[in-house]
């Protein structure tokens, strides 16, 4: 599916460096869900990125540290 490029790179980076936020979102059953929405929230502000002239790899590293590649919990 369009969008979910990013989904994967979510759950790989939640459940090693937020463990506690997964396994709170894997409890109550919403850890896919969230994954997939913020894979395709990113997917559509990657694409609006790139048609404001950045190059992939620039607006991925802007919108990833965002959406997907969240701040390890403490």
């Amino acid at each position: 599916m369009l969008g979910l490029q990013y989904t994967q790179k979510a759950l790989d980076h939640w459940r090693e460096w937020l463990p506690k936020m997964y396994k709170e979102m894997q409890a109550d059953g919403t850890l896919n869900q969230r994954a997939q929405d913020a894979s395709k929230e990113a997917a559509r502000q990657v694409a609006a990125l790139m048609a404001a002239g950045y190059q992939q790899h620039e607006a991925e590293e802007v919108v990833l540290l965002e959406l997907i590649l969240l701040k390890p919990e403490d």
